[in-house]
């Protein structure tokens, strides 16, 4: 009967256990290289909250000496933008602000531990600029996950969504607004596409 008893608790314990996330494996940012993937945080992914969060996987895209960008591989969340269409130029400024709170802020928050968040600089949207200068064209493109298609992303028929960019700059014309399904930039159609995903992506601190 104990040995009975016993088998039950141990039946229990490693069903308990087995929806609670595991710790990340350890990173060695020393070898780190354009092209890895690494886990780091935790994120709701599946469409099902009562599992927990899934792990967050990362896309290494710019190395350069300590420096370390990793993107997001998949797409996080949706961001449905209703924007101001009497005036743009505020939409632009109310749309890159409240990106920026989310990711510096309830991301972070909601996505790391007090260790993780150790190895996290800054956690960011990309602008177009940043999109040119470190990110890899077969990098750019993105699916969303299954969190976010069960939020309603749309989704073209590679299985990809678009994703924001972030503005540097308040004004609506000459900059691109998001990365589309196939990896290409998006000009100008913030007002045409309003609801489309956010891909954070980090400075990593080793």
């Amino acid at each position: 009967m104990k040995k009975l008893a016993g088998l039950l608790a141990v039946l229990i314990t490693s069903l308990t256990l087995s929806g609670v996330a595991k710790a990340d494996e350890q990173i060695d940012f020393a070898a780190l290289k354009v092209g890895d993937t690494i886990k780091l945080g935790h994120y709701e992914q599946d469409g099902d909250e009562a599992n927990g969060p899934e792990a967050i996987e990362w896309q290494i895209v710019f190395v350069k000496g300590k420096k370390i960008l990793a993107l997001a591989k998949n797409n996080l969340e949706l961001y449905d933008f209703q924007p101001n269409y009497k005036l743009p130029n505020v939409a632009i400024q109310e749309a890159a602000l409240t990106l920026l709170s989310w990711t510096k802020k309830d991301f972070v928050k909601k996505a790391f531990t007090k260790e993780e968040k150790a190895h996290v600089k800054e956690s960011f949207v990309l602008s177009d600029k940043d999109v040119l200068k470190m990110v890899p064209a077969e990098f750019r493109a993105a699916k969303p996950s299954a969190h976010v298609l069960k939020k309603g992303a749309e989704v073209g028929a590679n299985g990809n969504c678009r994703w924001w960019l972030q503005k540097d700059s308040n004004s609506y014309s000459g900059h691109h607004d998001l990365i589309n399904a196939d990896g290409t930039f998006g000009s100008e159609v913030l007002f045409k596409n309003k609801v489309s995903a956010i891909r954070p992506a980090i400075w990593l601190k080793p």
